[in-house]
């Protein structure tokens, strides 16, 4: 039988990492054939065994006060395989009076291990325990004797019981749909169909991940709600075997959510133990959310209206962006609409065949997702004066509703408005997207330009920001101003990671936005560890302690610990953020160092969807111990 080496108080079994899950006992219980079992090796009688509220209670109940040596009260958990990993759990002792009473661990069938536990009435003590792979593990109340042993309704009551599995093997999927079938811009909402199996833990849960961000996460079948993880986690459950080995399901990615344009896009599948395999990707995939252009307020005519004079036709407001305007100016004669050839540019002449008729233009917009049509409001062109027309002739000017009133409106900045174009880039990676580490600045510079490139001056352009917690809104930042270049910079300062969204309207009173761009800021978390002792000897702990700086409040991340072992690092244990100042703590006891050693110890802390970060480490931590 495998020895158990005690590692220190824990807040969990070593779990929530790949290759791991744990299985938590909550209240009330589930079906013994899930792992949990009681008095799987007790002795006497008068004993009472239940859930109690968050965990397990093994009492030698009255009317019996005097009990036997050997007589014992046994709580533990039973798996299918050797893959029993690590071990934790809270535990108080009451009720006893006197004799020789023992509070033991084992991991398996046989003689008990004794693992430091006491042995006495005492309250809340926290205990885990890393373990080679077994198969079983009990936790047992018992008079060890020679003596007889006192008490009244002495108890063991066990909360926060955390088991950790291990679980080496990867799950297989295969996924079909537009997002990796196909090659076509992605709009609005995709979906795929995954299906999966695994032998072990079960099949979880898949994600799409979009520049190395978890956007979207499906659990493929929740199982009765055994697949669902204890709120607040990710990778813990309430039975041995939370997941079905076959499972599929549809997942969803709300293009709308990102910025147009190429990203890298993945497609993966995790076990319940966090596992996780790859069916798609990373591949590039674009994103057009472009709409058709819509017309939302028509053109208009300004200018001389007489023969000789000046028009100029306005394309109007369009919903859209990229847009691309094409002008055709009309005459009205012999009852119809007859198109002016060589008219195709915003201004026109009037000439002496325009007398005495009507005039307009058709604008037509165009971008990536088609082309609409809108025409402005016509306009009456005098005869010339002095003109003689012949008898019966009349003006040749056909009937017509009366001509709209202009609406007076404040035109955002000087140029030509009406064919904005937005553009968008950070200064170190020229692209719409960058990386920064936690508190450093990224330099945004801007572009709002009209026509032939000309720039559009001292217009106002709206800024929003989005953060990458989960079902973040945009949250109004102000405006900026472009120079006589059109161009604008704005500044990011710390922060998490978020999107920023540039908007133009080109008429200030009106609310629609006629441009819109976005930027991307990934941050890299800054992830502290230290030591609580530098040099110490085997037997003796050590305190690890570490910061996420901007954590949110509350978020209970987990956090990975890992040793330098064997070349490469190693994942020995987990750990999660607490309370609103991002801090995490885990206690370690060396208990096998048979020679002056140096381990080296860091954090990880990986992305994942609703996390405001991508994965970020701490350096090393180098702690010295003696035999």
């Amino acid at each position: 039988m495998a020895c158990i080496a005690l590692v220190g108080a824990l807040g969990g079994a070593s779990s929530a990492h790949a290759g791991t899950y744990t299985v938590r006992a909550v209240s009330p219980g589930v079906p013994t054939s899930h792992g949990w079992i009681g008095d799987v090796q007790s002795l006497g009688s008068n004993f009472v065994s239940a859930w109690s509220t968050g965990g397990l209670v093994g009492q030698f109940s009255l009317p019996r006060t005097n009990f036997a040596p050997g007589e014992q009260m046994v709580w533990g958990f039973q798996s299918d395989r050797d893959n029993i990993v690590g071990w934790s759990f809270t535990e108080t002792v009451s009720g006893i009076a006197g004799g020789d009473w023992n509070t033991l661990a084992s991991s398996g069938h046989g003689p008990w291990l004794v693992a430091d536990v006491p042995s006495f009435n005492h309250g809340a003590h926290n205990y885990g325990f890393n373990l080679p792979g077994a198969r079983m593990v009990t936790m047992a109340l018992m008079c060890g004797g020679p003596r007889s042993c006192l008490g009244s309704n002495a108890e063991i009551r066990l909360a926060n019981v955390d088991v950790a599995l291990s679980d080496p093997e990867s799950p297989k999927a295969s996924a079909v749909g537009p997002l990796v079938n196909g090659i076509a811009p992605l709009k609005g909402t995709t979906d795929l169909t995954v299906n999966a199996t695994d032998e072990n833990a079960g099949v979880y849960r898949a994600q799409v991940w979009v520049d190395n961000v978890a956007r979207s996460s499906t659990i493929l079948d929740a199982n009765g709600g055994y697949c669902s993880p204890v709120s607040g986690t990710t990778h813990v459950f309430i039975v041995q075997r939370p997941c079905k080995v076959a499972a599929g399901g549809s997942v969803t990615l709300d293009t709308t959510k990102l910025s147009d344009g190429e990203h890298q896009i993945s497609v993966v599948v995790e076990d319940a133990a966090g596992n996780a395999s790859t069916v798609f990707g990373p591949a590039p995939r674009v994103i057009d959310n472009v709409p058709p252009p819509v017309n939302t307020e028509r053109p208009s005519i300004i200018g001389t209206r007489s023969v000789g004079g000046s028009l100029s036709a306005t394309s109007g407001v369009w919903t859209g962006s990229g847009l691309k305007f094409e002008y055709q100016w009309q005459r009205f004669e012999a009852n119809t609409w007859r198109s002016i050839a060589g008219a195709v540019r915003p201004d026109y002449t009037v000439t002496a065949e325009d007398g005495g008729k009507s005039l307009r233009v058709l604008v037509r917009a165009s971008n990536g997702d088609g082309t609409t049509e809108a025409e402005a409001p016509s306009v009456a062109i005098p005869e010339p004066k002095g003109t003689v027309l012949p008898e019966g002739t009349g003006t040749g000017v056909p009937v017509q509703e009366p001509a709209e009133t202009p609406v007076t409106r404040t035109q955002n900045g000087a140029g030509p408005v009406a064919t904005a174009t937005l553009d968008a880039k950070f200064t170190d990676t020229r692209r719409p997207t960058t990386t920064m580490g936690w508190g450093a600045k990224r330099r945004v510079i801007g572009t709002l330009l009209g026509r032939d490139g000309a720039p559009i001056v001292g217009a106002k352009v709206d800024v929003a920001v989005t953060s990458q917690l989960m079902d973040a809104t945009a949250a109004a930042l102000g405006e900026v101003v472009t120079d006589v270049h059109g161009r604008f910079a704005y500044e990011l300062v710390g922060g998490i990671s978020r999107t920023v969204r540039f908007a133009y309207r080109p008429i200030l009173e009106e609310r629609t936005h006629t441009q819109r761009t976005e930027v991307t800021a990934r941050v890299i978390p800054k992830v502290t560890l230290t030591a609580d002792r530098r040099k110490l000897r085997n037997r003796q702990a050590v305190t690890l302690r570490g910061r996420v700086e901007g954590a949110p409040a509350g978020s209970g991340k987990v956090v990975e610990l890992r040793a330098y072992d064997g070349g490469r690092w190693r994942t020995f244990a987990t750990t999660r953020l607490r309370g609103e100042r991002g801090t995490f703590f885990y206690r370690y006891r060396f208990t096998r160092t048979t020679w002056p050693t140096n381990y080296r110890f860091r954090a990880v802390v990986r992305a994942e969807a609703g996390w405001p970060f991508v994965t970020g480490q701490t350096n090393a931590v180098k702690v010295h111990v003696r035999p």
